[in-house]
């Protein structure tokens, strides 16, 4: 049966969502220390289910929790606390790695276990299946001798110690979490062993009461273990130095001997955890859940942090290299004296306001004719949406192609830089390889943002050239004069026009006539008034460009990549879910 999904109402329900993203991250990575964080977070989130669950079933049973290295005989004391045989014991390593409840007094169909369990699949112990961990037996054993008079579970645990523990371990913690007392089950082979107090550290800020059973002991060197043990008690977990400690003496068959044959010693260990057990309150745990949290939280988010440092990174040098791309524009085009043509087109669009009445039509027709190549460039597809155009580019063309080529390569050889930075190496990985993949498209977007621009400020430069000549008709001496260089300039374009059969529209908008008629209108009366209009015009043109391609089409994309970066090597815990996990961290006791 399917456990109960976790209530929307749930205050805690942000953090463990992040604690599951945690952990799966961290397992799919692989390496040593990823999975060690990821076990150390599976503890965390299943004291953070455990009070989820406690909020919608407050009442359950006593939970008696045993926890141990392999080959401690965990499942040989599981049988003892019970009064009959009812875990399987084998000489195996490994051979228990499901967690099984035994229920004594108590239905085994408590609502508790499946709130608990989040996701799990409760089984019979004929269904356990060694190729699923997320299974788990509760069954009530109605001939158990119980410890104390009230309902009381008995659970026995997969070791934490094995090579397979790791994809198990899980089950380990969800069980020490759901504990109100941890028997931690030792032996004289492996009570020294690192795990084992590494493991026990890890639980400590839980504060679950604890019971050391010292099991297959020499009575000869019980003494001497008992203190070697309350030497490792004080180096690891201070606060729990003083926890009970019975030791079981080595004895072949020790968990199917009838009860009227038990040693004094395994009396002795039910009266201590009978004594023990005691469970604790909803607002305790709440507050040792917090403490566990606290005291590793810097520590697990550090690699999401490390992704967080590395996004500011790439957006700052993002910004920097946007400004690049404006200041190389301005400085190889918009103050470029052969290469800024946009005062000249604003001319040329003045020139055509200045028509010769009579003369003009006649002229215009075949400016028009002979001019159509020209018009073509203006209106044609540029290099990045057809790079087969046969002609050469524009002055504001080739800046652009620059400028575009430069910034996109520059963002490339930073993220591939970082690829190898430990910090955040899979998300650099991540990040250059989206990039690579999204440059067709970002170069797409490009060049329909271009076009559109290109497109709209033609209308700017005909509105420049529309004040200029509002300017010039409250000159009406230097407008007749204008008027008629203009017919020279005309007669001027189309006599290059049929020279050069119509090609070059550099040719067309620079013919000296053209240039003599700029000078005239710069050297003159009006030329304060042009070089403002020039000025004008540069200025909208960089804020055009920075405001409808550089801005939407090129860092936009760019700036957001990091928020669509995927694979389960990546945390994507993004700042405001930490900044939920860290409130409900920072929260009240009360409210658990």
């Amino acid at each position: 049966m399917s456990a109960t999904a976790t209530t929307p109402s749930d205050p805690s329900a942000p953090l463990a969502s992040m604690l599951t993203r945690l952990r799966e991250t961290c397992a799919a990575r692989g390496d040593h220390d990823s999975l060690r964080l990821a076990g150390e977070i599976a503890l965390a989130q299943a004291a953070v289910a455990d009070l989820a669950a406690r909020r919608r079933h407050p009442e359950r049973s006593l939970q008696i929790a045993l926890l141990g290295p392999t080959q401690v005989g965990k499942s040989t004391v599981a049988n003892l606390l019970l009064g009959r045989v009812a875990a399987e014991v084998s000489p195996l390593a490994g051979f228990t790695i499901h967690p099984q409840g035994f229920a004594v007094g108590a239905p085994d169909g408590d609502e508790w276990a499946g709130a608990h369990f989040e996701g799990w699949q409760r089984v019979s112990p004929p269904e356990l299946s060694r190729e699923r961990v997320d299974q788990f037996v509760l069954q009530r054993q109605p001939d158990a001798r119980p410890l104390v008079p009230h309902a009381h579970v008995i659970w026995d645990t997969p070791d934490f110690d094995s090579l397979r523990a790791r994809s198990y371990l899980p089950s380990v913690f969800r069980v020490a979490a759901l504990a109100d007392l941890l028997v931690l089950v030792l032996s004289r082979e492996k009570y020294s062993d690192l795990a084992v107090w590494e493991t026990l550290q890890l639980l400590a800020p839980l504060q679950r009461p604890l019971l050391v059973c010292l099991n297959k002991t020499d009575p000869a060197v019980a003494d001497e273990l008992a203190t070697a043990l309350r030497g490792r008690l004080r180096e690891f977990t201070p606060l729990q130095a003083d926890a009970p400690l019975v030791c079981l003496p080595a004895c072949a068959d020790l968990g199917n001997l009838p009860p009227d044959r038990w040693p004094p010693e395994v009396t002795h260990l039910r009266e201590r955890v009978a004594a023990t057990a005691r469970p604790a309150a909803p607002a305790a745990r709440a507050r040792t859940t917090r403490a566990l949290l606290r005291a590793n939280w810097d520590r697990w988010l550090a690699p999401v942090h490390a992704e967080h440092a590395a996004a500011a990174a790439w957006r700052d040098n993002l910004d920097l290299a946007v400004a690049e791309a404006e200041r190389t524009y301005r400085r190889d085009f918009l103050e470029h004296p052969q290469r800024f043509d946009t005062f000249q087109r604003a001319i040329a669009e003045l020139l055509t306001l200045l028509e010769v009445p009579g003369v003009a039509a006649t002229l215009g027709r075949v400016r028009h004719v002979l001019t159509w190549p020209a018009r073509q460039l203006f209106s044609g597809r540029t290099w990045w949406g057809n790079p087969q155009r046969p002609h050469s580019a524009g002055g504001e063309e080739v800046v652009l192609r620059d400028v575009v080529d430069r910034l996109l390569l520059h963002v490339q050889h930073f993220a591939a830089r970082r690829v190898g930075d430990p910090a955040a190496a899979p998300w650099w990985s991540a990040l250059h390889a989206d990039l690579e993949t999204r440059e067709p498209d970002l170069r797409a977007g490009v060049a329909t943002a271009i076009e559109s621009y290109r497109a709209q400020f033609t209308e700017r430069i005909q509105a420049a050239a529309d004040s200029l000549y509002e300017a010039l008709r409250q000159r009406p001496a230097l407008l007749n004069t204008l008027r008629a260089a203009r017919t020279t300039a005309d007669a001027a374009a189309v006599a290059l026009a049929v020279k050069t059969a119509g090609l070059g529209v550099d040719a067309l908008l620079l013919a000296p006539a053209m240039v003599g008629v700029t000078s005239m209108l710069t050297e003159g009366a009006l030329g304060s008034y042009m070089q403002t209009v020039a000025q004008r015009l540069r200025d909208e043109q960089i804020d055009a460009l920075r405001g409808e391609v550089l801005q939407p089409a090129l860092a936009a994309p760019l700036r957001t990549l990091p928020d669509t970066l995927r694979g389960p090597a990546l945390f994507g815990i993004t700042p405001d879910q930490l900044q939920a996990a860290d409130a409900w961290l920072a929260a009240g006791d009360a409210d658990a």
